[in-house]
């Protein structure tokens, strides 16, 4: 639905398009303000996966480390 206004005088003019400008200012808006411990437990959990996945190599990541930590387990007990 497009918005519109009619102006009589430049000022209201600029008092519109500023709250318009503060309606469509880009970004996250994070009212708890819990957003700090939410990318602080994303980062523990999901180290060095924040880049966006378009590339096959990102889709390794996950099994490699599965396979890594299957294989040293079965290198520790074999050790024991």
């Amino acid at each position: 639905m497009p918005l519109g206004w009619i102006d009589f005088s430049k000022n209201e003019r600029n008092k519109v398009l500023s709250v318009l400008d503060l309606l469509s200012e880009a970004g996250t808006l994070d009212e708890l303000g819990i957003a700090p411990i939410r990318d602080g437990f994303a980062n523990l959990f999901f180290p060095g996966t924040s880049t966006i996945q378009t590339r096959a190599k990102y889709f390794m990541i996950v099994p490699y480390a599965l396979k890594d930590i299957e294989y040293s387990s079965e290198c520790d007990t074999a050790a024991a």
